[in-house]
């Protein structure tokens, strides 16, 4: 995985889009999904706004939310580019009440949720660790950590409902 994460960084534009189209698009909806709604927390950035880009290819209605309401923007532009709807939601996933309105969201908007990709990440600060402030792991971990955790949490009672 850190290989793949790796390489998907050195790429851009439709190379990008291929690769997250043939590593997560493609075993998440199959080929037969039928207009499903996806959720892409840190939709922003370049592997998620590549991942959100690919589920509007395969037809699923798209919501990306992060912290950027530029790059949201221009994520939902991908969205609609590629023949979908798009839904741009600005917020902060390691927040727990952010975390949970974001998911209601789409919710609201679209009336289900059927996927959902914690893409949330940073690189954080790469130095020796006892150069590391508390601060900077604390960021590093709830940015990559707790993200996660609470976006799926506020997702699962929508994700079961399927």
């Amino acid at each position: 995985a850190r290989s793949l994460h790796h390489r998907m960084h050195r790429l851009g534009g439709e190379e990008l889009v291929a690769e997250v189209d043939r590593h997560a698009v493609v075993p998440v909806l199959g080929r037969d999904a039928i207009e499903p709604v996806a959720l892409v927390v840190g939709g922003g950035g370049a592997i998620g706004s590549a991942l959100a880009e690919g589920l509007a290819r395969a037809d699923a209605k798209v919501a990306v939310s992060g912290r950027t309401q530029k790059s949201l923007d221009d994520a939902v532009g991908r969205i609609a580019k590629a023949g979908s709807e798009g839904l741009a939601i600005a917020g902060d996933a390691t927040e727990e009440a952010a975390a949970d309105q974001i998911v209601k969201q789409v919710v609201d908007r679209f009336g289900r949720l059927d996927i959902v990709f914690a893409n949330a990440g940073i690189n954080g600060v790469w130095a020796p660790i006892v150069e590391f402030t508390l601060d900077e792991w604390n960021t590093t971990i709830n940015t990559n950590l707790t993200s996660t955790f609470l976006t799926v949490r506020a997702a699962i009672p929508f994700l079961k409902r399927r």
